[in-house]
């Protein structure tokens, strides 16, 4: 095994450490989802955040550039958007 990954540590929050420097982050199901509706060339998404979508919240964060998410006050609102 390489000699750096053999001192490689991975966090709570799925970056890769090397002597104190992130290296990489793993990708998550909800990045994987968040990119494919990106291929698809979805560009808006319309819904509610909830405790239960924390992942996909913060994938759609950190893909802000590719992808807009319109905060609804009513789920029957996020339904009518694009209908």
């Amino acid at each position: 095994m390489d000699p750096i990954l053999q001192t490689a540590t991975w966090s709570v929050a799925s970056y890769l450490f090397v002597e104190d420097e992130v290296i990489a982050m793993a990708k998550t199901a909800a990045d994987l989802m968040i990119e494919a509706l990106i291929d698809w060339e979805v560009d808006i998404i319309f819904g509610l955040p909830g405790d239960g979508i924390n992942g996909i919240m913060e994938s759609l964060r950190t893909h802000r550039e590719q992808i807009r998410f319109i905060q609804v006050r009513k789920r029957v609102s996020a339904m009518r958007q694009k209908s």
